[in-house]
C-alpha cells in the first residue's frame, strides 16, 4: 500500500513538473471508487481514491471537498482544512465548501473564522436552517446576541416545527435579561417535545427571574419528577423555595444536590443562605468555610463569610476574612468596601476611610462608596475633637400651690432670708460665669420690725401638653428598640446607610421580632451593593410578616441585582 502511493506521488511530480496531459477518464474511476469506499464506511481506502483521483486530475475539486469530509470525520481537522481550502481555491463560488469548513471552525471553537465561511456560503446561495442556526450558535458565543437572535429567526422561519432553535433562542434571551420572551420560546419548544426535560428546567429559571416562584416551582417539581437526579433542577427549586420563605424546604433540595455534586462550591453558598435566616448561624458559616475549601480563589466567597463572622460577634475572623478577599483581588472594590464597612461599624474610622478610599478610586463613580466614605470622614473628624464641656442643668421644684405665701413674724427680729427660685440654664448660660438677671437682688437689712412680709411666688408654669404612657404590654427594650430603628430610618432617609445598619443592629438586638426593622436593614444593605445580606434581611421580615408587599419588592429587586452582578462575574 504504501509503495503505490509512493508511486502515485511520483506520477503526480511527474505530471506537474512536464505539464502532462490530465487523465480524466482515471481520475473519475478513482473518484467512483472513493465513494463507494465511502459508503461502505471504508475510510482508509476512500482516502486513498480520492488521493489517485487528485494525482490524476490536480484540479479536481470534488476529490479535494470528499477527501476533506473524510478527515474531519476521522477528527484529524488540519488536514481537513488543508483539502476544503484546495477545493475552494478551485471552485471559489462553492457555497458547500464555505459551509462544511466553517463548521469545521465551530467544531474547533474559532467562531469568528467560522462566522465569515458561513457568510460566505449565504453569498453562494446556501440558505438553510443549518447555517442560520450554527452561526446564530456562534454569534452568541461570541456574545453577539443581536446577530444571534436574527440568524436564529431566519432559520425558525425556514422551519417551523424544529424545537432546537426555539430552545436555543430562548437561551439567548435568557443572557440577554428578556426573561418573559425566553419563556414564550420555552414553552413553544415543549409543544414540539413535551417530555423535554431541560426546558422545563430553564422556562423555571426564567419563571423564577420574573419573580413567579410559584410557576418557577411548578416547573422544576415537574421536572424532577421525571429526572430525580437533576442537579440543576434541585438547585433552582431550592433557590426559588427561598423566595417563598420555605426554608426547610430549600435546605432538603440542596443537600439533594450537594449529595449528587459533593465538589460543587456554589451549592454549599447557596444552603448558606437557607441556614440564615432558621438562625443557624454556625451551619452557614460551615457551608461558607466548606466552598472557600473547595474554591479558595473566590474573593466573593470571603466577603460572604466574612459577613457571617461579623454576625456572629467574631469581628476579628471577618476583618480577616475581608483582608483575604483584597489580597485575592486587589481591583475588586466589593471587598475594600467590605473591610472598609467593617471598620466603621466597629469604631475604626481611620482604617474605614482607608479602605473607602481606595474602593472609590476602584469605582470613582460609585455613589454609594462616596457616602459611606463621607460618613466615615466625618467620624474620623467628630473623633478627634476635644470632649464637650459639661452642661449644667438645675431642675426647678414643682410650683407652689397657693399663689401668696403670708408669714407673720414678732417684733425686732432679723429679717427673713428669701431663697431664690431655682432656675433652669440653658448650655450656653451655663458656662458664663455672670449675675443671673432671674435671681433677686440682695437688699440692706431692715432697721425696724415689720409685722407682715409678704413674700412674691412666681406663677405657676403654662399647662404643659399631656403624655400618653406607653402600651403596659412595651418593655423598656421594646421602647428602646423602636427609638433606635426610628433613628435608623433618619439615617436612610439621608442616604447614612452604614449608620443606618449600625443602629438597625442594636434595635434588632433589643426586639428581633419587628419586620420593618428587618426590611428597613434590607433596604440599606441592598443600596451598600451587599444584595446577599439584603436578600436575607427581607426573607427574615417575610417570616414575620409574610403579607408585606413592600418587603417582597424589595427583596425581588436584591434578587436580580445578586443574579446580574453572579452573570457579570461570569
Amino acid at each position: 500500500m504504501a509503495i503505490l502511493i509512493l508511486m502515485m506521488f511520483a506520477l503526480n511530480l511527474q505530471a506537474q513538473g512536464t505539464g502532462a496531459r490530465i487523465d480524466a477518464k482515471r481520475a473519475q474511476k478513482a473518484f467512483a471508487d472513493g465513494q463507494k469506499a465511502l459508503e461502505a464506511n471504508k475510510t482508509n481506502d476512500a482516502i486513498e481514491a480520492f488521493t489517485t483521483a487528485i494525482l490524476y486530475d490536480a484540479e479536481n475539486a470534488a476529490a479535494y471537498m470528499q477527501r476533506g469530509r473524510v478527515y474531519a470525520k476521522l477528527k484529524q481537522p488540519e488536514k481537513a482544512l488543508a483539502d476544503y481550502a484546495e477545493a475552494i481555491k478551485r471552485n471559489p463560488k462553492d457555497g458547500d465548501a464555505y459551509f462544511e469548513r466553517g463548521s469545521l471552525y465551530y467544531g474547533m471553537n474559532q467562531y469568528a473564522w467560522a462566522i465569515e465561511d458561513f457568510d460566505r456560503a449565504e453569498k453562494n446561495r446556501i440558505e438553510t436552517p443549518t447555517l442560520y442556526n450554527t452561526r446564530a450558535a456562534a454569534q452568541a458565543k461570541l456574545e453577539h446576541f443581536t446577530e444571534s437572535m436574527e440568524d436564529y429567526g431566519k432559520g425558525i422561519r425556514l422551519r417551523l416545527d424544529n424545537p432546537e432553535p426555539y430552545k436555543e433562542r430562548g437561551m439567548v434571551r435568557l443572557s440577554m435579561g428578556e426573561y418573559r420572551d425566553a419563556v414564550d420560546d420555552f414553552t413553544r419548544a415543549l409543544e414540539f417535545r413535551p417530555s423535554w426535560t431541560a426546558m422545563l428546567v430553564e422556562r423555571g429559571f426564567a419563571h423564577g427571574q420574573l419573580g413567579s416562584f410559584d410557576r418557577a416551582i411548578a416547573d422544576l417539581t415537574n421536572a424532577i419528577e421525571r429526572e430525580p437526579k437533576n442537579e440543576r433542577a434541585l438547585f433552582l427549586r431550592g433557590e426559588a423555595y427561598k423566595r417563598v420563605n420555605r426554608w426547610q424546604d430549600s435546605i432538603n433540595d440542596l443537600e439533594k444536590a450537594i449529595a449528587l455534586n459533593p465538589k460543587d462550591a456554589n451549592l454549599y453558598m447557596a444552603r448558606a443562605g437557607s441556614f440564615v435566616p432558621l438562625q443557624r448561624y454556625e451551619d452557614s458559616l460551615r457551608d461558607r468555610s466548606e466552598a472557600i475549601r473547595l474554591n479558595p480563589t473566590n474573593p466573593r466567597a470571603y466577603i460572604a463569610r466574612g459577613g457571617s463572622y461579623h454576625q456572629m460577634g467574631k469581628h476579628q475572623e471577618g476583618l480577616a476574612d475581608r483582608t483575604k478577599a483584597i489580597e485575592l483581588a486587589p481591583d475588586l472594590d466589593e471587598g475594600w468596601l467590605a473591610r472598609g464597612g467593617a471598620y466603621y461599624l466597629l469604631g475604626n474610622y481611620e482604617k474605614a476611610v482607608s479602605d473607602l478610599s481606595v474602593a472609590t478610586r476602584l469605582s470613582p463613580g460609585n455613589r454609594e462608596i462616596t457616602v459611606i466614605l463621607e460618613r466615615s470622614q466625618l467620624k474620623l473628624a467628630e473623633s478627634k475633637l476635644p470632649p464637650k464641656p459639661v452642661e449644667i442643668a438645675v431642675v426647678a421644684p414643682p410650683p407652689a400651690v397657693t399663689p401668696v405665701v403670708t408669714a407673720v413674724v414678732t417684733p425686732v427680729v432679723a429679717p427673713v432670708a428669701v431663697p431664690p427660685s431655682p432656675v433652669v440654664l440653658t448650655p450656653q448660660e451655663a458656662l458664663v460665669d455672670k449675675p443671673d438677671p432671674q435671681l433677686p437682688t440682695p437688699k440692706p437689712p431692715v432697721s425696724k420690725p415689720q409685722p407682715v412680709i409678704v413674700i412674691p411666688v412666681p406663677a405657676a408654669p403654662k399647662k404643659l401638653p399631656k403624655v400618653v404612657p406607653p402600651p403596659a404590654s412595651m418593655t423598656v427594650d421594646d421602647r428602646a428598640a423602636e427609638e433606635l430603628a426610628a433613628l435608623g430610618r433618619e439615617y436612610v432617609a439621608k442616604a447614612r446607610f452604614i449608620e443606618a445598619i449600625d443602629e438597625l443592629n442594636k434595635s434588632i438586638a433589643k426586639n428581633p421580632k419587628t419586620a420593618t426593622t428587618y426590611n428597613v436593614r434590607g433596604y440599606a444593605r441592598m443600596r451598600l451593593r451587599d444584595y446577599q445580606g439584603a436578600i436575607d434581611d427581607f426573607n427574615k421580615a417575610l417570616s414575620l410578616n409574610p403579607n408585606y408587599p413592600n418587603a417582597v419588592r424589595n427583596r425581588t429587586a436584591a434578587v436580580n441585582a445578586l443574579a446580574g452582578r453572579v452573570t457579570r462575574a461570569n
